[in-house]
């Protein structure tokens, strides 16, 4: 009974049940419970949250990704509900930030909208012994700088992706991108891989040049011909830029081709045009995202999940280990 009254609790917003109920089965995950919370939905579609489980002194984490406008103020209604009812240290694992392309402004008058959610995010009373926020792969990686000092680590699912290229590519493969914007995350892949003896692999991002106020791909950074090509993207939304490369890698000659991706948000027949093309072998994705789980579920042949379950419990348990 003393060992079960020291146990963290772990509340999830909809949509994040069942990547709370996988943290729980991580042998770092043991040491939580989950907290329990009670939800009514008024017909005009308000919310009603009551908390079941006694949380005073206690700590929580809470996981909830930013999937959606309504996702963000569940997180933010939750948050407050338990800083309220006197938590002690509270753990907000955030696992997709949506906005997170809108980091800056880039046109006069633009609004700034991933910085808004920090904000919003921040701008909740911190617990009494403290909040803290973990975010996973994060598109921007300077967002936590928006959340106004507040305690925040970024989590990388490097590891993960690392053990899938090496299932996937076998002893000589090619790591590429939709564009240059992830050559940095590929090239650390690139390097913790060529230092496993016997294996080859080679960064072939695509090289573009503009002839005549068009961008056209002239060549890539590594010769793709009969080879196996992995193509990481942290974010698929639409899934444009993917279908885009994933053509110019066939025409380059490569062997067979798969789709890495951390978020997976492949909104409405996103997925069912990559898959249409009939180049790329399947799409792995993580637990990140409903979406991503979604389409899992339904299409498992072509869309393999990760889950990054194992991953945040081990976060949460040691931070000090991310910096």
């Amino acid at each position: 009974k003393e060992r079960r009254r020291e146990m963290q609790l772990l509340f999830a917003t909809p949509g994040y049940e069942d990547l709370a109920n996988r943290m729980l089965k991580s042998p770092k995950g043991r040491r939580h419970r989950r907290g329990k919370l009670q939800r009514d939905t008024f017909p005009d579609g308000e919310q009603h949250l009551t908390l079941a489980s006694r949380v005073r002194g206690k700590d929580v984490t809470l996981i909830g990704g930013l999937h959606s406008d309504a996702a963000i103020v569940d997180l933010i209604f939750q948050m407050k509900l338990l800083v309220a009812r006197q938590v002690n240290r509270m753990n907000v694992v955030v696992p997709y930030f949506r906005y997170s392309t809108q980091e800056r402004a880039v046109k006069p008058r633009e609004a700034v909208t991933a910085k808004y959610v920090a904000e919003m995010l921040s701008g909740v009373k911190e617990a009494l012994g403290g909040t803290t926020f973990f975010f996973l792969d994060l598109h921007s990686e300077g967002l936590p700088h928006y959340l106004n000092d507040r305690s925040a680590y970024h989590v990388y699912a490097e590891d993960l992706w690392l053990r899938v290229f090496r299932q996937v590519g076998g002893k000589d493969f090619v790591i590429g991108g939709t564009d240059g914007s992830r050559v940095k995350w590929i090239d650390a892949y690139v390097r913790r891989l060529s230092a496993d003896e016997g294996l080859t692999v080679d960064i072939g991002v695509a090289l573009k040049r503009r002839i005549g106020g068009k961008s056209e791909v002239y060549s890539f950074t590594a010769d793709v011909k009969g080879r196996i090509v992995i193509v990481f993207d942290d974010m698929i939304r639409t899934g444009g830029s993917v279908r885009n490369v994933v053509e110019l890698y066939r025409k380059a000659g490569a062997k067979a081709v798969y789709v890495v991706s951390t978020h997976g948000v492949l909104p409405g027949d996103s997925l069912e045009k990559i898959q249409k093309q009939g180049i790329v072998k399947c799409v792995y994705v993580t637990d990140s995202h409903p979406r991503a789980v979604e389409l899992a579920k339904s299409n498992s042949k072509f869309v393999k999940l990760v889950s990054v379950g194992d991953l945040l419990a081990r976060a949460i348990s040691d931070p000090d280990k991310l910096i």
